[in-house]
């Protein structure tokens, strides 16, 4: 995938004097990405990270199972999300792993949930707290390990997804640099 990027300063109109620059990125690899075209501001920042929240869902995920059932489903869900949501800034849709939890807790069966391996073990006291019996079946490694160009800026952590364009993929490279 190439992405094409111009950014204009001073002025928004066609015929403006303003300085105008130019850029397209190869994205060799592409994993994944999340693109609003048009208008970017206030997201005027270009990082690419090696070490990023986004990225564990394209990282190892860990099957572990639970049985048991839960006398507080409520309880218990809002601090899996809390820990979930301090570890990963959100990034990482929690229901994407707990979605089914609540239905799948009052059936006092054992199931078995996917999850980012650096996030499952932090699920692991909340779980324990609630007497849910936990675990760890198969762990399902991933060879590549790609990287994420994400649009910000100082007003939006990058930590925590407020929205942010991005696009994950093994390497990216800067074809061109025009000004005008």
């Amino acid at each position: 995938m190439i992405v094409s990027l111009e950014a204009r300063y001073g002025g928004f109109e066609e015929d403006s004097a303003s300085l105008k620059r130019n850029w397209n990125i190869a994205c060799e690899g592409l994993f994944g990405q999340r693109l609003r075209a048009g208008y970017l501001m206030p997201l005027y920042g270009i990082k690419v990270l090696q070490d990023h929240p986004i990225l564990l869902n394209y990282s190892s995920e860990t099957c572990f199972s639970i049985t048991g059932g839960c006398e507080n489903i409520a309880l218990l869900m809002g601090e899996l999300f809390l820990v979930h949501n301090q570890k990963c800034g959100n990034w990482v849709q929690f229901h994407r792993i707990f979605g089914f939890l609540p239905t799948l807790l009052e059936t006092n069966t054992d199931f078995t949930l996917v999850g980012p391996t650096a996030l499952v073990e932090h699920y692991r006291p909340v779980l324990q707290r609630h007497k849910i019996n936990y675990k760890t079946k198969a762990l399902e490694p991933r060879l590549e390990m790609p990287s994420v160009l994400l649009f910000s800026s100082d007003y939006f952590p990058d930590r925590y997804d407020h929205g942010q364009s991005y696009i994950v993929a093994t390497s990216f490279e800067l074809l061109e640099d025009q000004s005008s």
